[in-house]
């Protein structure tokens, strides 16, 4: 059974959504966003770059919006652990560190997305809109 079937209700799709970010205010402004666009949003959260691998295994979501700016592990190492475990999960990078040489290390590492701070909510919704593209 597929990852996006495990998470149906009724008629409605359960979109599992992990949030990696270790600034509250941008963490709320993410999670706000996200249930106005998508109200079938299931939303975790996670603070600590050394949790997100952990948790990303136990909750198995479609989609992670990852921070690069972590304590304790960076964004960047995190996407390397998750996606020696998972290359079909669809992570999406939202961060103020948008250097072009992180930017490579990202796309080399599997992103599927880079979001840059500050962003227009316009930005996430391209993402949601990546990932059901996706799906059909």
């Amino acid at each position: 059974m597929s990852r996006l079937a495990r998470h149906r209700v009724g008629r409605e799709t359960r979109l599992r959504v992990l949030i990696a970010e270790d600034i509250g205010g941008s963490r709320q402004l993410l999670a706000s966003l996200l249930r106005q666009v998508a109200p079938e949003v299931e939303i975790h959260e996670v603070t600590d770059g050394a949790d997100v691998v952990e948790t990303h295994r136990r909750l198995e979501p479609q989609i992670t919006f990852l921070d690069i700016g972590l304590p304790n592990k960076t964004g960047l190492e995190v996407l390397h652990e998750i996606r020696v475990d998972d290359a079909a999960s669809f992570i999406v990078i939202v961060s103020a560190h948008s250097q072009a040489a992180v930017i490579t290390e990202a796309v080399a590492l599997g992103v599927d997305g880079f979001v840059v701070k500050p962003y227009s909510p316009q930005r996430i919704v391209e993402a949601l809109d990546r990932f059901r593209a996706r799906l059909s």
